[in-house]
């Protein structure tokens, strides 16, 4: 009977359902643990993870007409309730929204759960620009500036789970030349 059952459903063009019209249990069964799989792997996912990354320190390293090369310092902030851990970042830092320098760090930095650390990086600069950019200063001006760029996170967080393999971050502010009444220039960022 299994055979002429069979049979009759190629013919009807039905070889991949059964007599009423619904799926093989193999294939119905299999169809809902995929989409119970993708449910729970979004679940496990959430939100993703947020990053504030303020730049910390800049010292020239290497001098040349064409490029100034600096090591880097940036305060990595975790505002998550779960520990990170970076393997890497890339960065550009704009000046009056002009780019003025491009960095990359290869250090694996832990993040501890509401907390910060600092990942020390390179970046280089054109002499030219960074000349433009000390020619075109005025203490009545505000200096803008923007960091953005991705951390890396090797593909997983520190707790474990994994995400896609990068976490962008954006910090905006002002540096005012002019200095208070006390004397020294004062920092407004905006993370």
């Amino acid at each position: 009977m299994g055979g002429k059952r069979r049979t009759l459903y190629r013919e009807r063009g039905m070889d991949r359902m059964t007599e009423n019209g619904t799926a093989p249990p193999a294939r119905a069964l299999g169809a809902a643990l995929l989409a119970l799989s993708l449910a729970g792997c979004g679940a496990l996912m959430g939100e993703r993870p947020a990053l504030d990354v303020t730049l910390v320190n800049l010292v020239p390293r290497e001098i040349s007409p064409l490029e100034q090369v600096m090591e880097v310092s940036l305060r990595v902030r975790n505002p998550n309730n779960y520990p990170l851990v970076l393997t890497g970042a890339r960065f550009d830092l704009d000046l009056n929204g002009r780019p003025i320098l491009r960095g990359l760090s290869n250090q694996r930095v832990e993040v501890p759960r509401l907390g910060s650390a600092l990942m020390r990086a390179e970046g280089s600069a054109s002499t030219i620009t960074l000349l433009n950019q000390i020619f075109e200063l005025s203490p009545d001006r505000p200096i803008r500036y923007k960091l953005s760029g991705v951390a890396f996170t090797g593909g997983a967080l520190g707790a474990g789970a994994m995400l896609g393999d990068s976490i962008p971050f954006e910090s905006l502010g002002e540096l005012n030349l002019r200095p208070p009444a006390g004397g020294r220039p004062r920092e407004s960022g905006r993370p």
